[in-house]
């Protein structure tokens, strides 16, 4: 109020102040505007900037939580991932295995197939004479097996059946048994379905 009255000067406040005595509300006195030096905010102002900060306040919570909810999400989906890796790599291992024995099945079958072409007596008894470093297994044939057998046969013919070998009984109409070693797999199996 001080500096008004110094700006004003004493007279001219002195008939301000007595214009405004018993004009407000209910017979009150006015007051005389303060000058603002800059710390003075009106109401509505603050209000307006009350409203902006609390709307801004909310939007950053709101970012927090999806901040939040996304490193969530992002571990969620390092776990998952990580999750996945080892799941494959145990699938991975396990269709090796499977191929591994497939292929080792596949193996022992085309040797019983060879063995019962050359006429072996007991299939067991020949393969274990087998030297399995020198034999491949590639595209469903036995590579290296049929020098084996013939060294075999050489050294220990009583393992294997020999057509001059004994009186083999052959019923009246029946067909001499077939050469399985020439046969294709589709063949051999036709014959030991008709065989029962």
């Amino acid at each position: 109020m001080e500096k008004l009255k110094e700006l004003l000067g004493e007279k001219l406040y002195g008939e301000v102040a007595e214009q405004l005595k018993a004009k407000g509300k209910e017979g009150k006195d006015l007051e005389l505007a303060v000058a603002n030096d800059g710390s003075f905010l009106p109401k509505a102002k603050f209000d307006a900037l009350n409203k902006e900060y609390q709307g801004m306040k909310e939007r950053v919570n709101g970012m927090d939580a999806e901040l939040m909810g996304a490193e969530a999400a992002k571990i969620k989906a390092l776990e998952m991932e990580e999750a996945l890796g080892i799941a494959q790599k145990e699938n991975e291992t396990i269709i090796a295995r499977y191929q591994g024995e497939i292929a080792e099945i596949a193996k022992k079958n085309s040797l019983e197939k060879v063995l019962n072409g050359y006429g072996a007596k007991n299939n067991r008894a020949v393969e274990a004479l087998l030297d399995w470093e020198k034999i491949d297994f590639k595209d469903g044939e036995l590579l290296g097996v049929n020098q084996q057998l013939e060294v075999v046969k050489e050294e220990a013919p009583y393992l294997f059946n020999s057509k001059t070998q004994g009186f083999t009984y052959q019923p009246k109409g029946s067909h001499p048994a077939p050469d399985y070693a020439q046969m294709s797999d589709a063949d051999y199996y036709r014959f030991l379905n008709k065989k029962g």
